[in-house]
């Protein structure tokens, strides 16, 4: 967030690459999926 506000998106494109390889980025984001999906309506 911060690379994209200063403007440097080389930095950005780097670290959202980091990102997406990260095995505990993904099951970080399964957990926050998961407890978000809770009620009837799912």
């Amino acid at each position: 967030y911060q690379a994209v506000k200063s403007g440097n998106k080389a930095k950005a494109r780097r670290l959202q690459k980091i990102l997406h390889k990260s095995y505990y980025a993904k099951l970080l984001a399964v957990k926050q999926v998961t407890q978000d999906n809770t009620g009837s309506a799912t």
